[in-house]
């Protein structure tokens, strides 16, 4: 809690069971983004401009692949693999 504060301290902070959130509280009348606020921020617009954006995927070595089977893993040897 103390470091979220800290990182982002106009954050509204919300305690959760399981992930459960109430709808109402997201589409309440109180708006969470302001876009006055956000057109002061520095970096306002630089992810629009041409040629700024550097893509997730680059910028933080991102990647992904899809393994398909048609059997399942073996559990053993699925638990001894990721132990190495």
């Amino acid at each position: 809690h103390a470091l979220l504060l800290k990182v982002t301290p106009a954050a509204d902070i919300v305690h959760t069971l399981h992930s459960r959130l109430d709808p109402a509280w997201l589409l309440s009348s109180a708006p969470k983004f302001k876009m006055v606020k956000a057109e002061m921020h520095p970096q306002w617009l630089k992810e629009a401009r041409e040629h700024e954006h550097t893509p997730e995927t680059e910028e933080y070595g991102i990647s992904s692949f899809i393994f398909r089977a048609q059997r399942p893993f073996h559990p053993e040897r699925l638990h001894a693999a990721l132990a190495r």
